[in-house]
């Protein structure tokens, strides 16, 4: 039963994991969004350099590769996004499932206990299988951090996305 209890406990930290990751996917999201405005921004610019057209021809062409440079990056960026953006979705849902599966767990652990008390003989089955039911937690809890892992590259990404 005290083993059961503590396998209870870490599933309850791991969906705690998994809720902060999905809360980390959202703040990914956001600045996402954000960068979107910035190629709004730029997307300004070039009605700037077009009205500049007008003043210095000779520059045109400058300016209309950088809009064309503008256009093409925001793009990509936006593309990426929403990729990344999906995919946090993708792990928030997973880490649900993880959380669901541990509660199962728990919950079976607490039936394997009041069975133990009519058949002890059974105990060290019901003790192995919650040994089974902890490794897998384990499992989960590392994917998630994997998943972490990833929307951190995912938003350093954007990082550089948006300075370019």
């Amino acid at each position: 039963s005290s083993l059961c209890d503590t396998y209870s406990s870490l599933c309850d930290v791991y969906s705690s994991l998994c809720d902060v990751y999905s809360s980390l996917c959202d703040v990914y999201s956001s600045l996402c969004d954000t960068y979107s405005s910035l190629c709004g921004v730029y997307s300004s610019l070039c009605g700037v350099y077009s009205s500049l057209c007008d003043v210095n021809s000779s520059l045109c062409d400058v300016y209309s590769s950088l809009c064309d440079t503008y256009s093409s990056l925001c793009d990509v960026y936006s593309s990426l996004c929403d990729v990344y953006s999906s995919l946090c979705d993708v792990y928030s849902s997973l880490c649900d499932v993880y959380s669901s599966l541990c509660d199962m767990y728990s919950s079976l652990c607490d039936v394997y206990s009041s069975l133990c008390d009519t058949n002890s003989s059974l105990c060290d089955v019901y003790s192995s299988l919650c040994d089974m039911y902890s490794s897998l937690c384990g499992v989960y809890s590392s994917l998630c951090d994997t998943y972490s892992s990833l929307c951190g590259v995912y938003s350093s990404l954007c990082g550089v996305y948006s300075s370019l």
